[in-house]
């Protein structure tokens, strides 16, 4: 114990150290009558010493607690609260806590308190000390404030955010990451970030470069693609930052993820959009030459075969060589139509015909090691289209199912039924009557992973230079636009078979035949106009079998020349469009102002400059597309030529 000169000489420390604390201090007897206190307990409460001495305990808590419900109750349970704090025998047991009490002024403040139980001369008592912890309970509630805030502003993000320890273990991720990759946040942490991410060696090469960027500069912006949890691809563009301690010493990061899916497939659609541009700008620039080529052999192989006996080996060939050119004739038609998202012609087509016209072809160019197979269970289905249409669409199906045989060899099974498609059946077809042509073979199949790509444009799996990706993606928007469907059944092993759903005609059906009458020819005076010598040579040959007097040039300047020496020698004028110098619509906008009369047929491969209706608006009868063969040009000639008579 303390001896009392001790006691004597530490008293004035002890009430310097009571009179300036900034803590309150107040002394309680035991029966909770205050005894003293100093100047910080009378500026806490607001309360003065002198109205404060001698007050119990209990009767000034209960004045200064603003906020709760004054009851008798309570004022009980503080009456008999003293005998619990003037316990001395209790002495290590302090009782803190923070209250918000109402001074006189009517401000309120936020104070800690801590009784201390002490011995006085007459009996226990308790010492009082409170603390004003408003300025730290302002500082609380605004961390509080701002840690709520963050924590709503980092769940509401679009974005993903992602937390992850030293090794690249995740710790704590948003709703966004759980929605992105479809696991839950339990799921999610103590995965490795590598987990998610593809096994594709080119991703994980990237992965690893951007984690060289992310040491090296602290902070990396990169691209993966990651798998979900229902096995789907997402595209995520990540901005990873590393977090360091005060040391240096490496905590883990951060990474805001955002979900590119939608985007990569857009800028992958509009570079498709653009190839397609691309294409149809190469088959227009193409289609003007290829088409003068293709009118030249028109011409000069029907001209041949006027001079050969009809049921000769020669003759045979011939036709074979006129009806391969009318094929690319077509071909080159559906191209240009395809690109400039033009209608097509839409006749009767009996799907069987077609069929085996392209058998034919295929058996021609086909190994002999792939045995093809007809199964053609409705020979007299057809279907609205444009012929050439379901000649790409069995083309491009059966030269796919030859290349997958073509190292090993196999069965190319072509199958044709006719199906009725009830309401709801197919969400995609309205009911009613569809033909069904299947192309099976017996190749490698496909991969389930790429099955969904396969109708895309561009997209091959054969080696460069053995495929454009074009093929299925044609066949695709053909069957679309006849209000189709295709879809493939195919397994790794067990070979592949499309399958083509394509609306029904009703009732029996009547292609367009080959008029075989003679070609209808004329006397009229022709001034025919076109760059290339060949069609000059072959189509004025052509016409003057028929009975015409044909004027030939080769420029527009030309014929405008002999056409201005005298406009009523001539009864008609056929011309070409794209020529050097002066094109065929300038020309005839010429003439026909010199004489309004005179019809005017316009001839074109392609043209982007000159419409069908810009033609009709300048007088020009007829705008027709090259090239023609004699029996297309022959009716065209006197169906002008007749009505200008009615006319005139």
């Amino acid at each position: 114990m303390m001896s009392a000169s001790k006691i004597r000489d530490i008293q004035p420390w002890l009430d310097a150290l009571f009179r300036y604390s900034l803590d309150g201090v107040a002394l309680f007897d035991e029966e909770g009558k205050m005894l003293l206190c100093n100047n910080a307990f009378e500026r806490i409460t607001g309360m003065d010493a002198a109205t404060l001495h001698n007050r119990y305990f209990y009767d000034i808590a209960f004045e200064l607690m603003p906020h709760q419900k004054k009851s008798h109750e309570l004022y009980e349970m503080l009456k008999h609260s003293v005998a619990v704090l003037a316990n001395t025998e209790k002495v290590d047991f302090i009782h803190m806590g923070d209250f918000q009490i109402m001074r006189s002024d009517g401000s309120t403040i936020d104070v800690r308190q801590m009784p201390i139980p002490v011995c006085l001369d007459k009996g226990d008592g308790f010492l009082l000390i409170i603390r004003d912890v408003s300025e730290e309970k302002k500082i609380d509630r605004e961390i509080r404030t701002s840690r709520d805030f963050l924590q709503t502003a980092i769940e509401s993000s679009l974005d993903g955010i992602m937390i992850v320890d030293n090794t690249g273990t995740i710790r704590s991720v948003n709703s966004a990451v759980e929605r992105f990759f479809g696991y839950s946040r339990q799921e999610l942490v103590g995965k490795h970030t590598s987990e998610l991410v593809v096994n594709d060696p080119k991703v994980r090469r990237n992965v690893r470069k951007a984690m060289e960027e992310l040491f090296e500069k602290g902070f990396a912006t990169y691209e993966t693609q990651h798998r979900a949890k229902d096995g789907h691809i997402v595209e995520i563009e990540s901005t990873a930052t590393m977090l360091k301690d005060e040391q240096g010493n490496l905590m883990g990061g951060i990474a805001i993820l955002r979900d590119v899916s939608v985007r990569k497939r857009a800028e992958q659609h509009l570079r498709q959009v653009q190839k397609m541009e691309a294409l149809g700008t190469l088959a227009g620039g193409i289609a003007h030459d290829f088409n003068n080529i293709l009118a030249a052999i028109i011409g000069y192989t029907e001209l041949s075969l006027q001079r050969v006996e009809p049921e000769s080996t020669v003759a045979k060939n011939l036709e074979k060589i006129l009806a391969s050119a009318l094929r690319a004739r077509d071909l080159v038609r559906h191209i240009l139509t395809f690109s400039r998202a033009q209608e097509s012609e839409r006749r009767p087509v009996v799907i069987a015909h077609a069929i085996n016209d392209v058998v034919k072809l295929l058996q021609a160019t086909l190994p002999k090691t792939i045995e093809i197979r007809q199964a053609l269970l409705d020979k007299d289905a057809a279907v609205f289209a444009d012929p050439v249409h379901i000649e790409q669409i069995l083309m491009n199906l059966c030269v796919n199912a030859g290349q997958a045989m073509h190292q090993s060899g196999g069965v190319l099974e072509i199958g044709l039924t006719r199906e009725v498609i009830d309401q709801n059946e197919k969400p995609d077809l309205a009911p009613g009557n569809y033909i069904a042509i299947t192309v099976k073979d017996t190749g490698p199949g496909i991969e389930k992973s790429i099955q969904h790509r396969i109708f895309d444009p561009f997209f091959t799996t054969k080696e460069i230079g053995k495929g454009t990706g074009m093929g299925l993606a044609v066949v695709m928007g053909i069957v679309k636009g006849l209000k189709g469907t295709i879809s493939v059944e195919s397994e790794p092993g067990k070979g592949a078979l499309f399958r083509v759903l394509l609306p029904a005609i009703n009732g029996p059906a009547t292609e367009i035949a080959v008029d075989a009458a003679p070609l209808p020819g004329g006397k009229e005076r022709i001034l025919f106009v076109d760059d290339e010598q060949d069609i000059i040579d072959s189509i004025g040959k052509a016409l003057g079998s028929l009975g015409y007097q044909v004027t030939a040039c080769t420029s527009a300047l030309e014929a405008l020349d002999i056409f201005s020496q005298n406009p009523h020698a001539f009864d008609i004028i056929v011309t070409d469009q794209t020529m050097p110098k002066m094109t065929g619509f300038e020309f005839a906008k010429i003439a026909l102002a010199s004489r309004p009369d005179i019809p005017v047929v316009l001839c074109t491969g392609f043209s982007e400059t000159v419409s069908e209706d810009d033609a009709r608006t300048i007088g020009i009868r007829k705008f027709i597309m090259k090239p023609l063969n004699q029996q297309e040009l022959a009716i065209t000639l006197r169906q002008v030529l007749e009505n200008n008579t009615i006319r005139s």
